[in-house]
Parts: C-alpha cells; sequence; structure tokens
C-alpha cells in the first residue's frame, strides 16, 4: 500500500464521519450560543443601569434585540440539503 492510498482511505474516513461529530456537537454549540448571548445580556444591562442616559438604554434595546435575533436565526435547525 503506498502513501497516498494510506491518506485516501485516511480522507474518507473523515469525511465519512463528519455528519455523526456534527449532530453530536449541535447541541453543544447552541448551549454555548445561549451562555454568550446570556453574558452579553448581563454586560447589556449592566451598562443601561448604571449609565441611565435614554439614548444608551435605546442602542443597548436595538443591540441585544439584534443579538437575540441572530441567536434565533443562527443556532435554530438547518434545512437538511
Amino acid at each position: 500500500m503506498a502513501t497516498g492510498d494510506f491518506c485516501d482511505l485516511r480522507a474518507g474516513f473523515l469525511i465519512g464521519q463528519t455528519n455523526e461529530l456534527h449532530t453530536r456537537t449541535k447541541p453543544m454549540n447552541r448551549i454555548l450560543a445561549l451562555f454568550a448571548f446570556l453574558i452579553f445580556l448581563g454586560f447589556a444591562a449592566i451598562l443601561a443601569i448604571k449609565v441611565p442616559s435614554p439614548d444608551l438604554v435605546i442602542v443597548v434595546t436595538l443591540t441585544v434585540a439584534l443579538v437575540a435575533y441572530d441567536f434565533y436565526t443562527s443556532s435554530g435547525k438547518k434545512p437538511e440539503e
């Protein structure tokens, strides 16, 4: 068996395992995204509470809304290809 054959077999093995690995890591990605969103929400809330300027509160609210929308659309179920 030549070195090239081993690389081809190894690449095929890795490609075959990709789908299984993706389905196992998907819930973990969603959990980590939720954790990051909650940390950002805490930071933004502290900023809006400690500096209660109406303009800043509006900007923080819009920013949190956009981050929440991004979390909802990017970490949800993807259509099957």
